[in-house]
């Protein structure tokens, strides 16, 4: 999967789909209007997690695939009466720009991140968790303090998260203007 421009159709798409969603889960009670961006926030990083969960390395189309199955589990009719092409691509734009559509994104990833390693027991279970491996591949500084904790927990090797050519280009891609 190829870092990818910000495209204004497919933020039209997504944007729209989340809104719809926002104001029925508002509706309905699942969450007060203040908390819903720290909802579906949870939710994204749930549902890629649980793709990604039982990897030996962070692989960019397990993440998409979470993307789409959080996009279809919106509940929201007009989105998922799109084609399964423009589905798929709203799932890579959103992995691709997770930060526009969910602003708090990095810190709650950050957050359950650590969670997961100071909950765990044991190096086997947290390295091929899916939050953890999320987390390798998009936070900066994180491969290491994952890295330090196995060896803390007794892993004699130094365990591959996300190839190193992964890894770059999405740094790198943190970096890049913004079109918005």
């Amino acid at each position: 999967m190829k870092p990818q421009l910000f495209n204004d159709s497919l933020h039209a798409t997504i944007s729209a789909a989340l809104d719809r969603t926002e104001e029925k889960m508002i509706g309905n009670g699942v969450c007060q209007a203040e908390q819903a961006d720290e909802y579906l926030t949870a939710r994204y990083i749930e549902a890629c997690a649980g793709i990604i969960v039982g990897g030996l390395v962070y692989l960019p189309n397990d993440e998409r695939i979470g993307a789409e199955i959080f996009l279809s589990k919106l509940g929201d009719a007009k989105f998922n009466r799109l084609s399964q092409r423009r589905k798929r691509e709203c799932a890579v734009h959103l992995t691709n720009h997770t930060h526009v559509y969910f602003p708090q994104y990095h810190m709650m990833l950050r957050l359950a991140c650590l969670h997961v390693l100071r909950t765990k027991t044991g190096y086997d279970h947290i390295e091929h968790d899916g939050v953890i491996l999320l987390a390798a591949a998009t936070l900066p500084g994180v491969r290491s303090d994952i890295r330090r904790e196995l060896r803390r927990r007794g892993a004699s090797f130094e365990r591959l998260l996300v190839p190193d050519d992964i890894y770059s280009r999405r740094m790198n891609q943190r970096k890049l203007p913004s079109s918005l």
